[in-house]
């Protein structure tokens, strides 16, 4: 039976087409366009037509993948950008009269719920390591990123959306190419008293892994190999240490935007944002006391995939 997950950000539109046979799931395609969907929304409230018809035409190339596929079920969510916009329900109406695909704005608990599921399944059923009896699992957004505690056995103990994203750091903050010292400290600090404002007494005490998911997370662990072609197995439970990312954001602080569009492992398209969304890894590392996270390519989509099933 072939299932698929469509996932509409802030930053990126993703699917995930996969089949179940006998228990197992197989990857039959898993896509990605950087559409910017939440672009200016924070200054305007409403979702832009430039960013709102890049989407709908990324859509319409994945209906045609999900009836190639066959899919007999799927499931198409919004989340941080579509939550905040004023205009979400023209959008919506729009998407489902030109592609057909119904598109349910999701809150930041149940997506938090879905990217919980998707990485720690998926890394149970991987079989690459021990896993601990606690997990908190960070899926760094474009508008906000989740927080998820929980254990191996899928029991979610606390859930956090913040709203703290790649986007929204970057538009509110970095205004320089490359970004002024200034500004790089005033983005870290608003994310630090963010971080306090939301978690303050929370778990900081607690033994726990942090699995980090989504581009940004992607991103750092291609950097740190200089892989220039994405290949999920060679970042799917890459640890990353702290000293070495605070080392590649301290290189990209540096750089200018046509700059950062050269680094090796870092999508050109991501590079506008990319400062602001590991200046959030960094500061979630050091608030909860941790000095390494580990990569998961597996994340919401797959959590999708496995609601449709009872997985």
């Amino acid at each position: 039976m072939n299932l698929a997950s469509i996932d509409v950000g802030t930053n990126s539109t993703r699917l995930l087409i996969t089949t179940l046979n006998n228990g197992i799931f197989k990857t039959l395609a898993r896509e990605m366009e950087i559409t910017r969907l939440g672009k200016g929304v924070r200054d305007t409230g409403n979702i832009s037509d430039e960013n709102s018809s890049l989407t709908i035409e990324t859509l319409k190339k994945y209906k045609l993948l999900i009836d190639k596929f066959k899919v007999k079920k799927y499931k198409a969510v919004g989340t941080s950008a579509l939550r905040r916009a004023s205009n979400s329900s023209v959008f919506i109406d729009k998407t489902f009269k030109e592609t057909g695909i119904k598109l349910d704005i999701i809150s930041g608990i149940e997506e938090a719920n879905f990217s919980f599921n998707g990485a720690v399944k998926s890394l149970i059923s991987a079989g690459k390591f021990e896993i601990p009896p606690k997990l908190l699992v960070v899926d760094i957004g474009g508008g906000s990123s989740e927080f998820i505690f929980g254990d191996s056995d899928f029991n979610i103990s606390g859930v956090k959306s913040v709203d703290i994203g790649c986007v929204r750091e970057t538009e509110d903050f970095l205004r320089s190419d490359p970004p002024a010292k200034q500004e790089i400290m005033l983005l870290r600090e608003a994310i630090k008293e963010k971080m306090k404002e939301e978690f303050s007494g929370f778990y900081k005490n607690e033994e726990f892994i942090i699995l980090g998911l989504a581009g940004t997370v992607s991103s750092l662990a291609a950097m740190s190999i200089n892989l220039k072609k994405y290949k999920m197995e060679k970042l799917n439970y890459l640890p990353l240490e702290l000293e070495k990312i605070k080392m590649i954001f301290k290189n990209l602080c540096k750089l200018t935007l046509n700059e950062r569009k050269k680094v090796a492992g870092l999508d050109p398209k991501r590079a506008d944002v990319i400062i602001g969304g590991i200046a959030i890894v960094i500061e979630t590392l050091y608030f909860f006391k941790k000095d390494r996270i580990i990569v998961s390519e597996n994340d919401i989509l797959d959590g999708i995939i496995y609601s449709l099933v009872n997985f």
